[in-house]
């Protein structure tokens, strides 16, 4: 699938789907901090699915923050990326497979779990009649979104983090912008993924001579025996 929008939510509300069917007890907040893109975070997909799960109060508040450039200090990146990274500096990896076990032993104690993403949903599509344009958001470092005394999910902003007083319509400290026209109904369909060009099945049998057990060869060979929909001619 492409790494858009679509993507992103989705993958957010597995994770968001998965708190609410274990946890106890939900927080009333909920924290996201995001790379500062456009194209995969920072869009009004993004606010739309954000105004609606507000809408459907699994949250009280959900706070938006957006990295800054170089964020080498970020906790997630020190923690996560970083053995992840020095395990790849010494380490293969040969099947999509073979990714859990790589994960797990880059890390001495607590390693996260690995999720196999076999769907997406088009949430683009979905949102897409009921959400705003917006534009001009491109400083903006952080976002709040909350319901209004009608009920309704609305958006604050803050050009920074540490800015003490929220901005919402047209500068206002105390009414939000709304992104939604209305909360949808109902759920988005699935997404199709993007369809193989040859020349990337091509690679993969050249790699064969390269795969230092026949086990991983027969996890390819039995990928490039799948129906031809899943190629690109």
């Amino acid at each position: 699938w492409p790494h858009d929008a679509n993507m992103h939510i989705s993958l957010l509300f597995l994770q968001i789907r998965k708190l609410v069917e274990t946890a106890s007890q939900i927080p009333p907040q909920l924290v996201i901090q995001l790379d500062n893109c456009a194209r995969d975070n920072k869009n009004h997909d993004l606010f739309g699915f954000l105004s609606y799960i507000t809408a459907k109060k699994w949250f009280d508040i959900v706070t938006v923050i957006y990295l800054p450039v170089g964020h080498t200090h970020e906790k997630v990146d020190g923690l996560l990326f970083g053995p992840l990274g020095r395990k790849k500096k010494y380490s293969k990896l040969f099947t999509p497979e073979g990714f859990p076990t790589f994960v797990k032993s880059a890390f001495t104690n607590r390693p996260p779990t690995t999720q196999n993403l076999v769907f997406i949903w088009n949430w683009k599509q979905w949102l897409s009649p009921f959400t705003r344009s917006l534009k001009d958001f491109k400083r903006v470092r952080c976002f709040r979104f909350s319901l209004n005394p009608e009920g309704f999910p609305v958006m604050m902003y803050k050009e920074n983090v540490l800015d003490i007083v929220w901005r919402g319509f047209e500068g206002s400290n105390s009414e939000g912008i709304q992104i939604l026209t209305e909360v949808p109904e109902g759920f988005p369909t699935l997404s199709p993924p993007d369809l193989l060009p040859e020349e990337f099945l091509e690679d993969i049998t050249k790699m064969f001579e390269h795969l230092p057990e026949s086990a991983q060869a027969l996890t390819w060979i039995h990928f490039l025996c799948l129906p031809l929909w899943y190629r690109k001619a």
